[in-house]
């Protein structure tokens, strides 16, 4: 597996996998936005045997507080150590770069693989949101909070 600078191209390269076709979201506002914005936030591509298997990212919201962002297709399951290692350094990479004291990310309330993966980075269920995906579906809003930094 690489790690290379994200390119809007490598998302549109990626199958997505459910929930995000359960959901009609083949592609999440979110992740269209951060291609399109040139200060969207840090961004990264993984790629296997050259090719896209996964985009992500943080967007900062205000100051001290983004929200990551990840599109993984099935291809990602091969190489699913490697993937999480570098998940966590670039979200610690963005933590640091961005002084943030609280990422947030949402998954889909149904996705069981998704929400263990999210725990396993560091982030905590904080509640479910109704009716939050674009088909209506229920996800889980979770966040990994860091004492803030000085602002002085």
């Amino acid at each position: 597996m690489e790690i290379a600078p994200f390119e809007p191209g490598h998302l549109a390269a990626i199958a997505p996998a459910w929930p995000f076709t359960l959901d009609g979201a083949a592609r999440d506002e979110l992740a269209l936005r951060a291609a399109a914005t040139a200060d969207a936030g840090p961004a990264w591509s993984a790629l296997i045997d050259g090719e896209p298997a996964a985009c992500g990212g943080v967007v900062p919201l205000w100051t001290g507080v983004g929200e990551a962002w990840t599109f993984a297709g099935e291809a990602v399951g091969r190489e699913a150590l490697a993937f999480h290692r570098a998940v966590a350094r670039g979200l610690a990479a963005a933590e640091r770069g961005l002084r943030l004291h609280r990422v947030q990310a949402a998954c889909h309330r149904d996705h069981v693989r998704g929400r263990r993966w999210l725990a396993l980075l560091g982030f905590e269920e904080e509640g479910l949101m109704l009716h939050y995906g674009p088909e209506g579906h229920h996800f889980i809003r979770f966040a990994k909070v860091r004492t803030p930094w000085p602002t002085r």
